[in-house]
């Protein structure tokens, strides 16, 4: 171990316990390929990228892990990032609280990947009965071997480079040692001729369809139009504005303003009200409406909730058409947060208009600071316990639920000057992706 490994063995260590809890837990996925999931795949951050882990599950599986994740979040071992771009994969990422290593892993409900693309596997096809098993599986090394090889067709990789040999190898081993005959002799053929031919991969496909239970690919109307939707949804390839959000309390301003103070050139601030309080309406309807209701400000931006959200969308559309420079802009705070309603409630709640996020805005990175009640309290003793824990849990439902989303879960309750630090990695690993 060097010796930026030996000083950075704290938060490492952190991420391990939440990569045995990840093995340990009540979930059960299966691992798709590769050696098994291990430390050995907590890497540098600037590698997480080219390091990843397959998992197939089902959606239950992800929604017990996410909830179990938060917590690791809000008790400090590590931080989290959730995306996802379709909706057959998600991405989870788990930081070092330090923000200078990572787990990242794949989770598949479906593998849209067999059969040149033209039918999908899911996790009930092909997992063994309920019963004892482990939170993450292995499939039988000759079907894992028939569904590597039905990936490299698909994704139309090159057999002979290093890593696909050494990983066939390994394959032909399990298979030898398992007594499986018919797999082995089709991971021979392609490491003797360094091609899939069209009859192995034909043969790999019937396997795979002998072990499990592969369905054909249909695209209905709703698909086509969930898929058009999304679309108009997504922010640019490379977004350079940022959500901070979270309770009053958490520190996102905080956070956002010691990061542009300690880069002045790369990082600006504004604030997220400004996106349609600035607007020449709200102050005509702040000058002769809230008088005749006698509302408190917040009060009236809860009444015109839906308004607010369009016009915030509407001027958050034209800053990402506009903007032309480099430096990164953080809003501190999220579209979806326009929505809440009861905020300082013991019963916060979206407003009934809660469906217009998914046909209006634009889905740009959101960073969710998270934090213990009673660091919130240290700083603004303006929330309930109630209602602390019922916002982070509407919140984490409404950002791990849509598609797309690009969602992080950053545990807050630290030093501000190392807390922006940490941050400024994590945004900096968002932007190269």
């Amino acid at each position: 171990m060097t010796s930026e490994e030996c000083s950075n063995s704290g938060p490492v260590k952190q991420l391990d316990v939440c990569l045995q809890r990840l093995l340990n837990g009540p979930w059960r996925f299966i691992q798709l390929r590769g050696e098994p999931i291990s430390a050995a795949d907590i890497v540098p951050i600037e590698k997480a990228g080219d390091s990843d882990v397959d998992l197939l599950g089902n959606a239950e599986s992800i929604r017990k892990l996410l909830k179990d994740a938060f917590e690791w979040v809000r008790s400090g071992d590590c931080h989290l990032r959730f995306r996802c771009t379709r909706s057959g994969k998600r991405e989870l990422t788990f930081f070092s609280t330090d923000g200078q290593y990572a787990l990242r892993l794949d989770l598949w409900i479906e593998i849209p990947q067999l059969n040149h693309g033209s039918h999908f596997l899911t996790f009930d096809d092909c997992a063994a009965e309920p019963g004892h098993h482990q939170s993450v599986e292995r499939l039988p090394p000759g079907l894992e071997a028939c569904l590597y090889i039905q990936h490299l067709v698909c994704k139309q990789r090159n057999v002979t480079s290093p890593a696909v040999l050494q990983r066939l190898a390994v394959y032909v081993n399990q298979c030898r040692e398992q007594g499986l005959t018919h797999p082995e002799m089709l991971l021979q053929q392609i490491l003797q001729t360094g091609m899939i031919s069209d009859e192995c991969d034909q043969q790999t496909f019937e396997y795979t369809q002998r072990a499990c239970r592969p369905q054909a690919m249909r695209q209905s109307v709703r698909g086509r139009l969930r898929s058009l939707r999304q679309s108009l949804l997504r922010p640019p390839r490379k977004p350079m504005v940022v959500s901070l959000m979270g309770c009053d309390g958490t520190g996102k301003t905080s956070l956002a303003n010691e990061l542009q103070s300690k880069r002045p050139a790369d990082v600006r601030v504004i604030t997220g009200k400004h996106l349609y309080r600035k607007s020449l309406t709200y102050k005509l309807a702040v000058i002769f409406l809230r008088p005749l209701i006698a509302r408190t400000r917040d009060r009236f931006d809860e009444m015109i909730a839906p308004w607010a959200y369009w016009r915030a969308s509407l001027s958050l559309r034209f800053r990402l058409l506009l903007k032309r420079n480099i430096r990164l802009t953080l809003i501190d705070r999220s579209l979806a947060d326009f929505l809440m309603t009861g905020r300082k409630s013991d019963q916060p709640t979206f407003h009934q208009c809660e469906w217009l996020s998914e046909w209006f805005g634009c889905r740009i990175p959101v960073v969710h600071c998270v934090v213990s009640h009673e660091r919130l309290m240290e700083r603004k003793q303006e929330i309930t316990v109630r209602g602390h824990a019922i916002y982070d849990g509407q919140m984490l439902g409404h950002f791990t639920n849509r598609v797309p989303t690009d969602y992080v879960l950053f545990g807050n309750n630290g030093p501000l000057d190392s807390a922006a630090i940490t941050l400024g990695r994590l945004l900096e690993s968002i932007r190269r992706q």
